[in-house]
C-alpha cells in the first residue's frame, strides 16, 4: 500500500534468513511491499534481534520477557498506543527508524534502529513504513536473494495462514542454523 499523501510505503516481512555465511552471526531481513512485490530492503541483523523479530512474526514468546516485551508492556501500562514504524533513513549504510507512539493525545517520535522497531511493530500489530526516497534508494531485485531465499519458507500473507513459516520458526535453533 503505498500512501501517497506523506510519500511511505507500507512494508511487510517477507523473509527471515538466518546462517548467512558471508557475514557470520549475521541474518538477513528482507521487507517487501504489497506494491512491488519483486523488490525488497535487505536489512542485515544480529542473532538475538533475528530471535525478538521471529518471536514477533510467530507471536510465540519465551517465558521471560524480553526488552521488547517490556517495552510493549510500559506502552500498554501506561495506556498509550503504538502507532507506527517509519524507517526513515539511511546513515553510513544503517537504516533508522522512529516508533511512533501517542502519549496524552499526542504523537511522539522515538529513534529507533530499524530491527528494533519492527520486533515492537510485530508484537503491537502496528503497520511500518519506509519513505519513496530510502525505498528507492535501499531496494534490491528480490531475484539477488533467490538462493538464500529457496533455503527458507514464505512468510504468509495475510490471505495464508503461515502454519508452514510458523512451523519451521518453532522448530528452527538460530545458532545452529548460522553454524551450518
Amino acid at each position: 500500500m503505498v500512501d501517497r499523501s506523506n510519500d511511505r510505503i507500507s512494508l511487510r516481512v517477507a523473509y527471515l534468513i538466518t546462517g548467512i555465511h558471508a557475514v557470520p552471526g549475521s541474518n538477513l531481513l528482507l521487507l517487501e511491499s504489497s506494491d512491488e512485490p519483486d523488490s525488497v530492503i535487505p536489512v542485515v541483523i544480529g542473532h538475538r534481534e533475528a530471535e525478538a523479530i521471529r518471536e514477533g512474526l510467530t507471536q510465540n514468546y519465551k517465558e521471560r520477557p524480553s526488552p521488547y516485551d517490556l517495552f510493549v508492556n510500559m506502552v500498554e501500562i501506561a495506556d498509550q498506543e503504538v502507532v507506527e514504524v517509519l524507517i526513515d533513513k539511511v546513515k553510513k549504510g544503517a537504516y533508522h527508524a522512529k516508533i511512533t507512539i501517542v502519549v496524552n493525545d499526542k504523537k511522539i517520535q522515538l529513534d529507533s534502529r530499524t530491527s528494533d522497531a519492527i520486533s515492537i511493530a510485530l508484537r503491537t500489530h502496528s503497520p511500518f513504513f519506509t519513505t519513496r526516497e530510502v525505498f528507492e534508494l535501499s531496494r534490491r531485485d528480490k531475484s539477488q536473494y533467490a538462493a538464500l531465499i529457496q533455503k527458507q519458507p514464505k512468510i504468509a500473507n495475510d490471505e495464508e495462514d503461515g502454519s508452514e513459516f510458523k512451523d519451521f520458526l518453532d522448530e528452527a535453533n538460530l545458532e545452529e542454523l548460522q553454524e551450518e
